[in-house]
């Protein structure tokens, strides 16, 4: 199973919080992930095969209960995969969203568009 955007987005996340922690070593201000499905056991599985153990907290949670979810782990971004139909329910209750997608000419390439007004796009190389 290849990894998909969001696993090659945490890998970055983990990168970060290396160069956070050489620089800042008493700073807990550090990237989490809280990995959401409605199937846990995907969950664990994405995070122990990717080795992410140590920046993903995998959470079983339905689409009927996700913005509650959400608003209780205090998300500050929530990010999903196409078609991110929730993504709007999200914004709509005050928290940041945004729908990742992977180039299809580049493998290593992350592409994640912001939903705001005008749309932004980050870029990753």
């Amino acid at each position: 199973m290849s990894p998909g955007p969001a696993v090659c987005f945490i890998k970055a996340l983990r990168a970060v919080n290396a160069k956070l922690k050489m620089h800042y070593p008493e700073s807990e201000e550090l990237f989490k992930v809280v990995l959401i499905h409605d199937n846990s056991d995907l969950t664990s599985r994405i995070s122990k095969n990717h080795n992410l153990e140590d920046i993903i907290t995998p959470l079983c949670v339905s689409e009927e209960n996700l913005i509650h979810e959400l608003q209780e782990n205090n998300t500050h971004l929530y990010l999903s995969a196409p078609p991110g139909l929730t993504v709007q329910k999200v914004m709509s209750e005050g928290i940041a969203a945004a729908i990742m997608f992977r180039r299809l000419s580049c493998v290593s390439s992350l592409m994640v568009m912001m939903s705001s007004s005008s749309p932004t796009v980050l870029k990753g190389d």
